[in-house]
Parts: structure tokens; C-alpha cells; sequence
């Protein structure tokens, strides 16, 4: 009784595991609905992964990082110019986002955020479609990334007013001025 017991225990944990409702990629960490998993590949300058639904096969890639696929927004509408079906911007925490989806002959969805990533799927189904845009809205920073963040904006406040000296004041000004203003005079 206690080793059945403790195989189940052990067989629930590894199914909580495997089938959790957050997927994190690098600094960024999304929520996927019941069903789904995530693959991490390996990419030279970027990170790509698919997003798979365990019963349909049905998948989300993603490229994120410095050397994402697309490069601009700009550049996915202009390479898709006369295919696009619908076009919507959607905020994310991460910022604002383009969503594209193509038809009608290959129904495809792309987003991206530029400087995060980019998403794209083969869309077949308004469920799919569903799915791609609950997937895509949660992006947000992990927690940890979060926190870097924050430490890093109060330091940047602080150093971007410009440096000033006493002697750089100006001639009947009780004002200093900043040293590239007096630098030029």
C-alpha cells in the first residue's frame, strides 16, 4: 500500500511538471492554456522554440533575443504585403505588439514585439486562432528579469541629468549649466 502510495505521489509531481501553465524563455515568461508544452531549441544568436498542443500536434514557434528572425515589424508587412488578412496591434506588459494573420489560401499568425521576438503559426481553426492570441498576450518579464529592471530604472533617473559645475555658470546667472553648454561657449 505504501509503495503504490508513493508511485502515484511521484507519477502526479512528474505530470505537474511536464504540463505546467507557464513556459519561461529567457527573460520573458508567457502562460499557456491546458494542453500545451513547451520546446526549448538552441539557436546561435537567438533563442527558437515551439509551443505544442499534446492532442491536436497543433504548434506556436517562437525566435526571441538580440538575433530574432523578422527583425522589424516593418519588415514582416512588407513581406507579407498583399496576403494580409487582419491586422491588430495588442499590448503586452512587454510592450506593444503587431499581430498579422495571413490567408486565405495557408491561414498563417505572426506577432511580434520588436527587440522580444516573434511567434508564428499555421492557423486552421478559430480555436487556434483563440489560442494564439491568449498565448501571445501574456508575455511578461519573469520575475527575476522583473526585478533587474527595477533596480536598473532609478539609476538611470539618476544619471540623466546632465553633469554641472560651479565655474560653468554663466555671467550674471546664478544657474549652472550643463558642461557641454559650457564647453560651447
Amino acid at each position: 500500500m505504501r509503495k503504490t502510495l508513493f508511485y502515484l505521489t511521484l507519477l502526479i509531481s512528474i505530470f505537474t511538471v511536464a504540463f505546467s501553465a507557464d513556459a519561461t524563455i529567457g527573460d520573458m515568461r508567457l502562460s499557456m492554456p491546458d494542453g500545451f508544452v513547451q520546446r526549448i531549441g538552441k539557436g546561435m544568436d537567438s533563442t527558437p522554440g515551439d509551443i505544442t498542443h499534446t492532442k491536436s500536434g497543433w504548434q506556436i514557434y517562437y525566435d526571441t533575443g538580440i538575433g530574432a528572425h523578422y527583425g522589424s515589424n516593418e519588415k514582416l508587412l512588407k513581406l507579407h504585403e498583399g496576403k494580409i488578412e487582419k491586422s491588430e496591434n495588442i499590448e503586452t506588459p512587454l510592450g506593444k505588439g503587431l499581430l498579422l494573420v495571413l490567408g486565405p489560401d495557408k491561414r498563417r499568425a505572426f506577432f511580434g514585439i520588436e527587440g522580444v521576438g516573434y511567434f508564428h503559426a499555421m492557423i486552421s481553426s478559430d480555436q487556434e486562432l483563440k489560442d494564439f492570441k491568449a498565448i501571445i498576450s501574456s508575455i511578461r518579464l519573469t520575475d527575476e528579469a522583473q526585478r533587474q529592471r527595477n533596480r536598473k530604472e532609478p539609476e538611470k533617473s539618476a544619471t540623466s541629468q546632465p553633469a554641472t559645475r560651479p565655474e560653468s555658470m554663466l555671467e550674471g546667472s546664478e544657474n549652472p549649466q550643463p558642461e557641454s553648454e559650457s564647453r560651447s561657449r
